[in-house]
């Protein structure tokens, strides 16, 4: 994915939806079951564990929020804010949700957006079509049955 910059010269670039993202002790990551393309589920309705990682890059030194709002089919779903510390300018810093859990009853489309310190509008991150098929052979998207946060319904924020 190409950089998305964002108000004062920030950057939200290299976005991956997956189940699941570990950080272990050395700072690195491991994502696991990354979404390649769209989100095809064997059965509906579903609860779909999301996680979500990516880059961040500042011009400025300091701490930066970032809020992080998913829509599902243009409805505000959920809202989190990750604050990041210790900014080295220009250098590419880590932002990752390591897993969420939503309901899934039906098709929809999941839009994942970014919004920096409050300023501007919001930046799209991602986009994925989540909908019942035949899952690929080979490949398991079955939603898993737990996870650190869940969300449920129409609307969360």
């Amino acid at each position: 994915m190409t950089a998305r910059h964002m108000a004062k010269g920030h950057q939200l670039r290299n976005f991956l939806v997956c189940e699941l993202v570990i950080q272990d002790i050395g700072n690195r990551y491991t994502l696991a079951g990354v979404y390649t393309n769209d989100i095809i589920l064997s059965e509906m309705p579903a609860r779909l564990r999301l996680g979500l990682y990516g880059e961040f890059i500042a011009e400025a030194a300091g701490s930066h929020q970032v809020e992080l709002l998913f829509s599902r089919d243009k409805q505000p779903l959920l809202k989190l804010t990750a604050s990041i510390n210790d900014i080295v300018p220009g250098v590419a810093h880590p932002l990752s949700i390591p897993g969420i859990e939503i309901g899934i009853e039906g098709p929809i489309e999941l839009t994942i957006s970014a919004i920096v310190d409050g300023h501007g509008r919001p930046r799209e991150l991602v986009r994925k079509k989540i909908f019942q098929g035949p899952t690929p052979s080979g490949v398991s998207q079955q939603p898993s049955s737990h996870s650190p946060a869940s969300v449920m319904g129409s609307t969360q924020g």
